[in-house]
């Protein structure tokens, strides 16, 4: 009886013995781990859905592997686009970074950046790349509420293009020559006002993510920002031009308005020792005069250049 129950049982420890060995490596995170029975009954159902709860563990994580990996190459992306912004008021220097740096997190090989002028209403292409130069003309000028960026500039939304090439809002038949496909465009926000747009489009199917609409919409908000930080110093740089100009104006006026004066005062008095016949005081106030009149002449070129 011994030998029956010691060789009967070992269908069922067995297996036992090593669900006990793998569910500790599990919990150490070695997922992956599986174990064997072939017992008919609940021991073998226990096994398969061990060995099932294990490999759904092992995929998971390698999911959330790359899901970790992505999200830090975006936050990597959006701290060096916001360093640039906030240490640098070259528009040029940002908008490149910006756009590289966009299209090598999103793995997408075409994009730009348009940049809205409110003057004439028109949005003009400040940067590109993936475009051929065939098509730049076609593309480089769009009103509001033209094409993709013109009416993602008009409703202040983002938008998602599955195919635009049979899309009806596609203005520009050149896009359909590039063999462009899906497409997603964010605007450039910055104190409530649209300035502009970045776009992202790839040459394959791609279906983008809430993800990637939310990357592409965050370095829209910073690009937003670059741009109205670098209008509003270049109309600083304007508004000191000008006060500039108006304080060398007036230095300008002050100090020719004395010298005039001066000059005036000489002549007058010279005519008069001239006409009393004093010719060698009035010979001294001509000395004076041409001295008053080239010192004059130098601050007006000082002043001038």
């Amino acid at each position: 009886p011994s030998l029956v129950v010691a060789v009967g049982k070992r269908p069922i420890t067995h297996p036992i013995r090593g669900l006990i060995g793998a569910a500790p490596q599990v919990a150490q995170g070695r997922f992956g781990q599986t174990i064997t029975a072939e017992t008919g009954d609940e021991i073998e159902e226990l096994a398969r859905q061990f060995n099932a709860m294990s490999v759904q563990l092992s995929e998971s994580y390698a999911t959330l592997e790359q899901k970790v990996a992505h999200r830090t190459q975006e936050l990597s992306t959006l701290n060096a686009i916001a360093t640039t912004v906030s240490q640098s008021l070259d528009l040029d220097e940002i908008l490149n970074l910006a756009l590289d740096k966009t299209l090598h997190a999103m793995g997408i090989e075409a994009g730009g950046i348009y940049l809205l002028d409110e003057d004439i209403g028109a949005l003009s292409l400040a940067i590109q790349r993936g475009f051929g130069t065939k098509a730049l003309p076609e593309i480089e000028r769009l009103q509001v509420g033209e094409g993709f960026s013109g009416r993602v500039v008009e409703s202040g939304e983002p938008l998602v293009v599955a195919d635009v090439a049979s899309d009806h809002r596609l203005t520009r038949k050149v896009v359909r020559k590039e063999g462009l496909h899906s497409m997603v465009v964010a605007p450039l926000n910055s104190s409530g006002k649209v300035l502009g747009t970045l776009f992202a489009i790839s040459h394959d199917h791609r279906e983008f993510t809430d993800q990637d609409l939310e990357l592409l919409t965050s370095i829209g908000n910073q690009i937003g920002v670059a741009v109205e930080n670098a209008r509003l110093y270049e109309q600083a740089q304007q508004a000191a031009i000008i006060e500039e100009r108006g304080r060398l104006a007036r230095e300008l006026h002050d100090s020719i308005t004395q010298s005039l004066y001066s000059l005036t005062l000489l002549a007058e008095a010279g005519q008069r020792l001239a006409k009393a016949g004093d010719i060698d005081r009035a010979r001294e106030y001509l000395y004076r005069l041409g001295e008053i009149g080239q010192q004059s002449l130098k601050e007006m070129r000082l002043l001038v250049y």
